[in-house]
């Protein structure tokens, strides 16, 4: 989930702005196709990825300006630091698998996925992440389920 589906979700929709949308995207799709152009001639495959990132972020930074004026939109940021902070943390620890294994693309993206969201969820279990200790406490509880004779 990206924080401009974020905001499409719980406001663009929710208030009927479809058409406001709709016109993002189309500056949004201008934007990435322009940069497209330029970076992929230059840089490659690096160069359609930072677009991309880069008209993602255009599209989140015109959505939270207009939902400013509607609804706390700083409230969902605040609450979000521990999963950006566990995005980071895994973002490291996939980028060291990456580095340091040496075997065939295959096992290596394997490897990364499974590093990834191991370490997601260990970051988020040690921030104390709600979602995450109570769907801990419900797995555990099901593990562990006492056997009735």
């Amino acid at each position: 989930l990206t924080i401009s589906g974020l905001l499409q979700a719980i406001y663009i929709f929710p208030f009927g702005l479809q058409r406001k949308m709709n016109l993002y995207y189309v500056i949004i799709v201008s934007v990435n196709i322009v940069m497209n152009l330029l970076l992929i001639y230059f840089f490659g495959t690096i160069g359609a990825i930072i677009s991309s990132v880069f008209a993602e972020f255009l599209l989140a930074t015109i959505l939270f300006i207009q939902a400013r004026k509607d609804i706390d939109v700083w409230h969902i940021f605040k609450t979000s630091v521990k999963y950006l902070i566990a995005s980071v943390g895994m973002l490291a620890i996939m980028l060291t698998v990456s580095k340091f294994v040496n075997t065939s693309l295959i096992v290596k993206v394997v490897l990364e996925f499974l590093c990834g969201v191991c370490s997601y969820f260990l970051l988020c279990f040690i921030m104390a992440d709600r979602f995450v200790l109570t769907q801990t406490k419900r797995i555990l509880s099901r593990i562990f389920k006492k056997k009735e004779i």
